[in-house]
Formats: structure tokens, sequence, C-alpha cells
């Protein structure tokens, strides 16, 4: 979720600098889902609980698998050598698009998780139990951080200055244009 916002926080910074901060943010975060996902399958076998059967399973799967694929996608374009600017401007659009999406699913996947948790181990949510009102909490801080992220994502004054940067051959300037 920091990743999403480099660009922003960091507008003055040179692009290359925030390319490499959000690569490796990313691949941080991958590592952490990894970890996650072993954990909950862990638990299940521990338990004996089905895997991915729920819809807070579905969307955790479909999250992690665009988030790998998005980063994949995202390194190649925009750190591999050899990709052309004006590929790289052209898939700009389509990964910021697909990165606020899977912002957005992993919230659902959040909030799906909360609602499961709620009905699956407290006996009486309807009784406004301690813990229920805390997941609710959890759950409209997370509907507030997601806006507010969205916002600031999408605000074209909070933009990164395009800085002339030079290009990896050391030799031509190179402007990105939005």
């Amino acid at each position: 979720m920091v990743s999403i916002l480099i660009y922003r926080t960091f507008r003055f910074k040179l692009k290359r600098k925030l390319k490499w901060a959000h690569a490796a943010i990313n691949l941080a975060s991958i590592i952490f889902i990894s970890f996650g996902l072993a954990a909950a399958i862990y638990y299940h076998e521990k338990v004996n609980i089905a895997h991915f059967y729920s819809l807070h399973s579905w969307l955790g799967l479909l999250a992690i698998i665009l988030f790998v694929s998005q980063y994949i996608v995202g390194f190649v374009t925009y750190l591999y050598p050899g990709v052309s600017l004006r590929t790289r401007v052209r898939v700009m659009h389509i990964h910021r698009f697909a990165g606020m999406g899977i912002f957005i699913l992993a919230c659902g996947t959040i909030f799906t998780g909360l609602n499961e948790k709620a009905i699956f181990s407290l006996k009486k949510y309807s009784d406004y139990p301690a813990a229920g009102l805390l997941i609710n909490l959890v759950a409209i801080l997370l509907i507030a951080y997601a806006s507010l992220v969205l916002y600031l994502v999408t605000r074209p004054d909070w933009i990164r200055i395009p800085l002339s940067e030079l290009h990896p051959n050391g030799n031509e300037q190179i402007q990105m244009k939005k």
C-alpha cells in the first residue's frame, strides 16, 4: 500500500530511484504475502479446515495472482533495459489502473476476511461484543484509509513532477510525459 503512493510522496525525487524503491517495496510485499499464505494453509491443515472455499480465499488468491503478475510486468517494462520509452509510456496507464484495481481488490479481501472472522469466531456477534465492535472499527478505518490512498493517487495536483534524467545509456536526456 505504501508502494502505490511512492511517486506522489517523493514527487521531486529522481524517477529512477523511485522505480527501484517501488519495486523493492512490492518485492517485500510479495515475500510477506507468501508467509501469510503459508501460515493460512498451515493453520487450515492443522485444524482440518478446507482450503480455498470461501469468497475471502478466492479474492485473496486472485489478488495475489494479479499482484505478482503486475510486479513481473512492471519490472520487465520499467526496469529491464531495452524496453522502449514508447512502450513504457503506453503501458503506464494500464499499470496505474491495474495497481489501483489490485489495491481495491486487496481491500475487499480484507473486508471479507474481517467479516468471516466476526461470523465464525464470535458466538453472539449481534450482541455487540467488544471484539465485534473492534472488527467493525477496523473495517471503517480501512475504508477511510483506502479512500485517502485512492484520492492521493488520482489527484492531478499531486502527480510526480517530471525531471530530466539521464537515459540508462548515460547519454541522452529523456523526460516522461504524463
